[in-house]
């Protein structure tokens, strides 16, 4: 149970850290920000939302706001030497988008 608490704080520390390396892309649209690295550590919220063990800890409904917002603020084309990052981390982000939509967790932010 420990782990999955753990988890779940990772998962949220993760998610924080993508909200604000988004606001950041989209303010400054300058290559200077230290990038793709937050926005590359989305997999690690993709590989807990597709394990049955850690996706009842980690799923709220707060994760389906967070990641709709990030669907809204992810740049369509990133600055220079950024776009690669900018659509790695779109596609990850559709990935979680889908496996939430395959385990119902729609329910989530229905009910």
């Amino acid at each position: 149970m420990l782990l999955r608490q753990e988890m779940s704080g990772a998962v949220k520390h993760v998610c924080s850290g993508v909200a604000d390396q988004l606001a950041s892309l989209n303010s400054k649209r300058s290559s200077s920000s230290s990038g793709g690295a937050s926005l590359e550590q989305l997999q690690v919220v993709l590989h807990l939302v597709t394990s049955p063990f850690f996706r009842p800890a980690v799923v709220d409904g707060q994760l389906v706001q967070m990641l709709a917002g990030f669907l809204l603020a992810v740049p369509a084309d990133g600055p220079e030497g950024e776009a690669g990052s900018a659509a790695e981390f779109r596609n990850t982000l559709l990935h979680v988008l889908e496996a939430l939509s395959q385990v119902g967790c729609y329910r989530l932010v229905c009910c």
